[in-house]
């Protein structure tokens, strides 16, 4: 199998620093004296990638959220593994991770990005309120509509609830 050519292998990097055989050449020379610079450019090179890493996660949440791309989109583009599903499922897993960490880091809504666990009904159906509304002979339907909320929830809450419900269908004959 050949390696594919990604989007990143395509853009040719500028070089900012010395390079780590102009450090080993130092080191050959005389190490005591190369070990504080080689230090201070492993820190300024650490600092650079911090600040490139939060400008990639501000990149990635505002393609998915203005652009509309997905994460597997996303994962290709910045040169993830995307050759096999179980690669591409894996990295668009990693980025779906990191959107979520940049929305954290940079105080974004995490309601840009759909999903999640479901919110609790408990306030709105509270069991003293499904009884009286079947008691009444509301149905599911008419339940969720006045509470904003599906009839499967209602169902979930009364069978939650163990409220015991008329079948309409056996007493409607």
């Amino acid at each position: 199998m050949t390696p594919t050519t990604t989007t990143v292998d395509r853009v040719s990097l500028p070089k900012v620093t010395p390079s780590a055989e102009q450090y080993q050449k130092a080191v050959d020379q005389n190490p005591v004296e190369a070990l504080p610079r080689i230090e201070a450019a492993r820190r300024a090179l650490q600092a650079e990638l911090d600040a490139m890493d939060d400008v990639r996660k501000l990149a990635l949440v505002r393609c998915k959220d203005n652009l509309g791309m997905n994460a597997s989109a996303l994962a290709e583009i910045i040169g993830m593994p995307t050759g096999n599903r179980r690669e591409r499922d894996s990295s668009a897993s990693r980025v779906r991770q990191i959107l979520i960490e940049a929305r954290s880091q940079f105080g974004m809504s995490s309601s840009a990005s759909r999903g999640g666990r479901p919110p609790v009904y408990e306030d709105r159906l509270t069991k003293e309120f499904l009884e009286a509304a079947l008691a009444a002979g509301k149905t599911y339907v008419e339940i969720a509509a006045e509470c904003n909320v599906g009839p499967a929830t209602v169902s979930r809450y009364v069978d939650r609830y163990d409220i015991k419900v008329r079948d309409r269908r056996s007493s409607a004959g």
